[in-house]
């Protein structure tokens, strides 16, 4: 095929995806615009316990956090929630507040000897 003919077919394409496109644009400007569904609200059965978290107890406790891959953490729990929960670990030059999440704690135990 001659160059003057493929550079011919090639702009004939072109033209012909140009006029799709132009007809597909008229159709999504012109279509009947559909109602949005309702965003679906989370709810909780009436009859759900919630579960306490294990941590709230140990607010302001030094406490021990065993990760599920068995790493140990030591410090001061800072918060806890159904996320995360932050330690303040006191090092001898700074103290740093570490969160770890919840889903790779194993346990949460106290640090402070029992009265």
């Amino acid at each position: 095929m001659p160059a003057p003919n493929l550079l011919l077919a090639l702009a004939f394409i072109a033209a012909a995806d140009a006029a799709d496109d132009e007809a597909r644009i008229e159709q999504l400007l012109h279509r009947p615009v559909a109602a949005a569904p309702a965003p679906a609200r989370a709810t909780r059965p009436a009859h759900a316990p919630t579960q306490p978290d294990p941590g709230a107890a140990l607010l302001g406790h030094k406490v021990h956090v065993r990760t599920i891959d068995g790493g140990l953490y030591a410090g001061t729990l800072r918060a806890s929630d159904a996320a995360s929960i932050t330690l303040r670990i006191d090092l001898p030059k700074q103290a740093l507040d570490y969160t770890l999440p919840r889903g790779g704690v194993a346990g949460i135990e106290s640090a402070e000897p029992a009265p």
